[in-house]
């Protein structure tokens, strides 16, 4: 996170220095800064990049929202200087006593999705969960049942991933404008996809929007706030970003333009998936997801090589059985407690509405089963003799999200101590730290009560473990349409002699 300049700059203030510029000329000139977005905050030279995906997306909706024709053409000097005023935008509340702490979780939560930019991962993920990943055979899904994905996308995930996959490869290679004057060799891939048709298709109905129906949006969220119209007004740059949903904006010129070009991959990951899901069936698709997410965590424990697996385990007296977390990875010299939870982080977040308490008020419930499922894992009651009690235990909390506030002390001391050292990570690590040998993953955890920063607060960072490709990851990624085409295109371009494409 970019440190702040001394001061704060009014919504007011922002909004007429976008005004300044011709809106049109500004937005071509967002979308060229912001391909060579890579994840890094720093240059080669460790300095702060002058053009981050966030204030760029914060900039594009003030312009799209209150810009007009007209005025000066903006520089990339500009920009820097929007940029600069972006980041220090006056925080609604600031009488509020958790004023601060409100302040860095709106920035933060601004930020997490493209900080959490992993290129294989964050198209594979989608199908790694929602295509490869079964629900258990007993569970009858709310929302997800056959054909879930066509109605909610107009395509299989497969290809929702393809298309996002395109469409920013083409922006980060200067075709930040659709439709594209596609090559007539780019004829085959399209098949590979259902045609042109279907892709067009795909990206007006999931990726676009107009200028207007954008700033109609915009008006909608903002008017949800409490308060007068200049308070609404004060909020307004901390609401969802549109431009999330629709990263392509119709109306500026002939095309549609990607005024945000790391917000496709934003679209295009699981985020963008599940909240679409969440919009259309509320919380029967919550529901569903939650049970796939755990039979897609319970995947990537399996390629821990070495480690025993046992799934939840119910417990206690046979007329009031328990059930335990959801999963329990058996090493050596120290078991870990996994509690999985589909949780990401609300809107609310971002916009800092509320308590503190409140923005976190789903991390107690993990914490608390994490405690019981400790507690009888000591006592061994009935069922429970297939986990040893003979050795140290940790809890981990995986969530589809990111809490990075989550294990600061200050933040758990607002919920239930956890009795052994328990951190939460997101699946992102996960997926990292599985592909460890277990001999490391023994070591690491076995030090857990070293790597406390309070009560039952384990540090998540700074882990040295040998990390290897994800297989979940890599097969999901080799199924996507359009990469698999791309596979075997090289592989027949090799064969041929002709070389790779």
């Amino acid at each position: 996170m970019r440190a702040g300049l001394n001061g704060s700059v009014s919504y007011q203030d922002f909004r007429a220095a976008c005004r300044r510029y011709d809106r049109d000329e500004l937005l071509r000139l967002l979308s060229e800064l912001s391909r060579g977005w890579d994840g890094s905050t720093q240059d080669e030279r460790g300095r702060t990049r002058p053009f981050l995906p966030w204030d760029i997306a914060g900039i594009a909706a003030t312009t799209l929202q209150w810009g007009t024709p007209g005025g000066r053409v903006a520089t990339p000097d500009d920009v820097h200087g929007l940029c600069s005023k972006h980041l220090n935008l006056e925080h609604p509340g600031e009488h509020d006593d958790d004023f601060a702490t409100k302040s860095v979780l709106r920035l933060l939560y601004q930020q997490i999705p493209y900080q959490r930019s992993a290129k294989l991962a964050s198209w594979a993920r989608p199908v790694a969960l929602f295509e490869q990943t079964p629900l258990l055979d007993n569970y009858k899904p709310e929302a997800m049942e056959s054909g879930w994905e066509d109605d909610l996308l107009g395509c299989s995930v497969g290809v929702w991933s393809s298309v996002g996959f395109a469409l920013h490869s083409a922006a980060v290679h200067q075709a930040s404008r659709y439709p594209f004057g596609w090559e007539p060799g780019i004829a085959a891939a399209l098949t590979a996809l259902g045609g042109e048709a279907v892709f067009d298709a795909v990206v007006r109905r999931g990726f676009s929007t107009e200028l207007s129906a954008f700033q109609q949006a915009r008006r909608d969220i903002t008017a949800k706030y409490p308060g007068s119209l200049v308070q609404q007004f004060v909020r307004e740059p901390f609401a969802y970003n549109p431009i999330h949903t629709s990263p392509l904006i119709g109306g500026i010129d002939e095309l549609f333009l990607s005024p945000c070009v790391p917000a496709i991959e934003v679209r295009s990951t699981v985020y963008g998936i599940a909240y679409e899901g969440i919009e259309r069936w509320g919380e029967a698709f919550t529901h569903d997801v939650g049970h796939l997410f755990e039979q897609y965590v319970g995947r990537n424990l399996r390629l821990i090589d070495g480690a025993e697996v046992v799934p939840e385990v119910e417990y206690g007296p046979r007329k009031s059985r328990l059930k335990s977390v959801d999963w329990f990875i058996v090493l050596p010299h120290v078991v870990l407690l996994v509690e999985c939870k589909a949780m990401m982080p609300r809107r609310d977040m971002q916009e800092g509405i509320g308590s503190l308490a409140e923005m976190h008020d789903r991390l107690e419930k993990p914490l608390k089963q994490i405690n019981r499922s400790a507690a009888a894992v000591k006592a061994q009651p009935e069922g429970m003799q297939v986990i040893p009690s003979d050795r140290p235990l940790v809890g981990l909390v995986v969530t589809l999200g990111n809490f990075d506030l989550a294990n600061a002390p200050d933040v758990r001391a607002l919920f239930t101590t956890a009795s052994i050292p328990t951190a939460f990570i997101g699946v992102d690590l996960l997926e990292e730290i599985v592909t460890a040998p277990a001999t490391e993953l023994d070591k690491l955890f076995t030090d857990a009560p070293n790597q406390l920063t309070g009560p039952g607060v384990l540090a998540v960072g700074g882990w040295k473990l040998t990390l290897s490709e994800n297989a979940v990851l890599e097969e999901a990624w080799s199924s996507i349409p359009l990469i698999k085409f791309i596979d075997e295109y090289r592989e027949t371009a090799d064969a041929s002699g002709t070389g790779p494409a």
